[in-house]
C-alpha cells in the first residue's frame, strides 16, 4: 500500500511540475516570462511564511546560507527554464531540463565519489544521444537556446545538491521552498526594465494557478521521497516530459511528432537507469559494512582453529 501511495504521489508530482510549464506557455495572461516568475514567486513566499515563521526565527548562519546558495541556483535554473518554455514549448524544454539528472550525476561522482554501475553509463549515453537529436532534429532548437537550457539544468542540478545539504541540517521542506521562492523573486529583477502590473484577471487567475500547480508537484514530491526513497521517487519524477507532451496534445497548444515522443521515452529510460541504480550501490555498500561486521565479530569470539578455517574458506 504504501508502495502504491508513493507510486501515486511521484506520478502526482510530475503531472505538477508539467502542469507549471504548460501553464507559462499557453495560459500566461500576457506576461513575459520574467515577470510571471516574479508574481509567481512572490505569491508562493507570501502563502508560505506563516508556515514557516517560527522556524525561519530560530534557523542559524549555515541555514541561511544553505537556502540563499540553494535559492541562487534554483533562481537562475527556474528562470532558464520559463524563458525555454516560452521559446520552444513545455516538451522539448523539460527534454533538455532533465539532463539535470546527468551533471547531479556527476556532481556526486567528483563530490561524493558515489558508485558508478553499467546501467548509470548506459543511462548518460541515452541521455547525451537525446540532447544530440533534438539539435539536430527539430528547427526551432538553435545551438544558444540549447546552450543556455544546459546551463540551466546545470544550475538545477547544483540546486539540488544544496538542497540535500539543507535537508541533512534538518530544515524543513516548506522552509526549503520558502526560501526557493524568495530567491526567484529576485532572479528575474535584471531582465525586467518595467515591473508590469498584471490589470486582467486572466492574469491573476494564471498566477496563482501556477502557485497552486507548483505547491501540488512540491508537496507530494516530499511525500513519494518519504515513500519510496530518492532514487525511485526521481526515477518516476522523469514522467513530467510525458505528461507536458500529452498536455500539448490534449489542448491542442502543440504539434504531435514521432521524434517528440521519441526523446520523451529516451529521456525517461536515461534517467531512470541513471537514478534507481544508487539504491543497489547503496545496498552492496550496506552489505559490505555488515560483512565486515561479521568478519570482526569472528576474529573476537573464534577460537585459532576456527579462525584458520574461516580464512580457507574466505579465500
Amino acid at each position: 500500500m504504501q508502495h502504491k501511495s508513493g507510486f501515486f504521489f511521484a506520478c502526482a508530482s510530475s503531472f505538477g511540475f508539467a502542469l507549471v510549464a504548460w501553464l507559462v506557455k499557453s495560459f500566461n495572461g500576457g506576461l513575459p516570462p520574467a515577470t510571471l516568475l516574479f508574481y509567481r514567486s512572490f505569491f508562493t513566499a507570501l502563502i508560505l511564511l506563516p508556515f514557516i515563521w517560527t522556524e525561519l526565527k530560530k534557523l542559524k548562519l549555515r541555514a541561511y546560507r544553505l537556502l540563499l546558495t540553494r535559492g541562487f541556483w534554483g533562481g537562475a535554473a527556474i528562470l532558464i527554464y520559463f524563458f525555454n518554455i516560452v521559446e520552444l514549448g513545455p516538451t522539448l524544454a523539460s527534454n533538455i531540463s532533465s539532463f539535470s539528472t546527468v551533471f547531479s550525476f556527476l556532481i556526486g561522482k567528483l563530490m561524493n565519489r558515489e558508485h558508478t554501475t553499467k546501467p548509470q553509463l548506459v543511462g548518460i549515453a541515452l541521455c547525451n544521444i537525446n540532447i544530440f537529436l533534438i539539435a539536430t532534429a527539430f528547427s526551432e532548437v538553435s545551438k544558444s537556446t540549447l546552450l543556455l537550457g544546459l546551463l540551466g539544468s546545470f544550475c538545477a542540478a547544483l540546486s539540488v545538491n544544496t538542497a540535500r545539504k539543507s535537508k541533512n541540517a534538518n530544515i524543513s521542506p516548506n522552509m526549503i521552498y520558502f526560501g526557493f521562492a524568495i530567491a526567484t523573486i529576485f532572479a528575474p529583477i535584471p531582465f525586467t526594465k518595467n515591473l508590469i502590473v498584471p490589470k486582467e484577471l486572466s492574469s491573476y487567475i494564471a498566477i496563482l494557478a501556477m502557485v497552486a500547480a507548483a505547491w501540488l508537484a512540491q508537496y507530494t514530491l516530499v511525500h513519494a521521497y518519504a515513500t519510496l526513497g530518492n532514487a525511485k521517487a526521481s526515477a518516476i519524477g522523469r514522467l513530467v516530459v510525458v505528461w507536458a507532451f500529452a498536455l500539448e496534445l490534449v489542448t491542442r497548444t502543440g504539434v504531435y511528432s514521432n521524434m517528440k515522443l521519441l526523446i520523451c521515452g529516451i529521456t525517461v529510460a536515461g534517467c531512470a537507469l541513471i537514478t534507481l541504480p544508487k539504491r543497489e550501490a547503496q545496498s552492496a555498500e550496506a552489505f559490505s559494512e555488515s560483512m565486515a561486521s561479521k568478519e570482526e565479530e569472528c576474529a573476537t569470539e573464534s577460537t585459532p582453529t576456527q579462525l584458520a578455517t574461516y580464512e580457507r574458506i574466505r579465500h
